[in-house]
């Protein structure tokens, strides 16, 4: 102990104007923990001479600095505070921003605690992850199917109140999503499967899983792809009998990993049928399944373009496809459409 009831550890050198202070010289950092006791030392921070700081090892091996930058579970803080590892907050005020290292998942659910975290997607998105897995993106994300100006014409098709496929989009972002253009060919029913029926088409170029609309003289429906080959596939459309038919693939929407969750769909259209007045039927569809609630119908007044729209909320899963198709309720006059838009926002 020195004047003024300074103390010393390693050191008798204190600052000017000290008292009743501790000082403790730079020492060697321990590498085992005695039971029942804590140790103490100061040394430099990693940022090298000049940075000495009070480190502390506890009895279960956990060191901390508390120096001009304090870490807790760290001897190398990067941050005025840099915890390593969980902390716990009753309450927490910030006055500026808060900065989140990206990574690549949520960490392990645990059971009445959700996570705030940010993706490593480019750009890196922030997350939500509640406690029972679940991942909610914490900005409304959107995307888009559309095309603008007298894109062109779609044909309805073999009969009226047959669906026709809509295609000549163009599609824009949407995290998670893969805008893909359809496609479509000319085949022949040939065989009886029972609950489907086998098209044979050389160039179709389709896979399992895909998801196409399908006309004939006697069949009419939309159904997924479940068994391909090179020259043929099937679908699950009853049998009535042999004949030739046509099929499309309407462009889409694909959902791809981390974008199952709550949307707002929205269809917009204007079109004629540049001919006599006509009406039309519009519906989003998801997968095979034709949401009700996307459905509105346009009356065209000759060669006078028309418009309509719709929304609904949707449940999406990996893997989902949203694509539009149309029907002429009258007859079979094709469609020409001045615009058309599916539209898509994650809740």
């Amino acid at each position: 102990m020195r004047d003024g009831g300074n103390v010393g550890i390693g050191t008798t050198t204190f600052g000017t104007s000290a008292a009743k202070v501790l000082a403790i010289g730079s020492g060697t950092a321990p590498t085992t923990s005695p039971a029942n006791a804590v140790q103490l030392w100061s040394a430099d921070l990693a940022g090298g001479a000049g940075t000495a700081a009070l480190h502390l090892r506890t009895e279960d091996d956990v060191e901390h600095v508390f120096g001009s930058k304090v870490g807790i579970g760290t001897t190398d803080p990067n941050e005025l505070l840099d915890v390593d590892g969980d902390a716990l907050f009753d309450n927490v005020i910030v006055e500026s921003t808060v900065k989140i290292t990206e990574q690549a998942a949520a960490n392990a659910d645990v059971a009445t605690i959700g996570q705030v975290w940010v993706k490593d997607d480019v750009p890196n998105q922030a997350y939500f992850t509640d406690d029972a897995g679940t991942d909610h993106p914490l900005v409304a994300t959107y995307g888009e199917m559309f095309f603008y100006e007298s894109a062109g014409t779609e044909t309805v098709g073999e009969t009226s109140q047959y669906y026709g496929v809509q295609g000549q989009f163009a599609g824009d972002d949407l995290a998670g999503w893969t805008f893909v253009a359809g496609s479509s060919g000319v085949g022949t029913i040939t065989t009886d499967e029972g609950t489907r029926i086998n098209i044979n088409d050389v160039t179709h170029g389709l896979i399992s899983g895909d998801y196409i609309n399908v006309q004939s003289s006697n069949h009419a429906g939309t159904a997924e792809v479940n068994y391909v080959d090179a020259n043929n596939f099937d679908i699950l459309i009853a049998y009535v009998g042999d004949e030739a038919c046509t099929w499309q693939e309407g462009d889409h929407l694909l959902a791809g990993a981390g974008s199952a969750g709550k949307y707002l769909i929205s269809v917009s259209v204007t079109a004629s049928a540049g001919a006599a007045a006509k009406e039309y039927k519009f519906e989003g569809v998801q997968n095979a399944t034709h949401i009700d609630q996307t459905a509105f119908d346009i009356t065209t007044s000759g060669t006078k373009h028309q418009s309509g729209a719709s929304f609904s909320l949707i449940t999406i899963a990996e893997a989902d496809r949203i694509w539009l198709q149309f029907k002429n309720q009258t007859d079979t006059q094709d469609l020409e459409y001045q615009h058309a838009n599916v539209n898509l926002v994650r809740l």
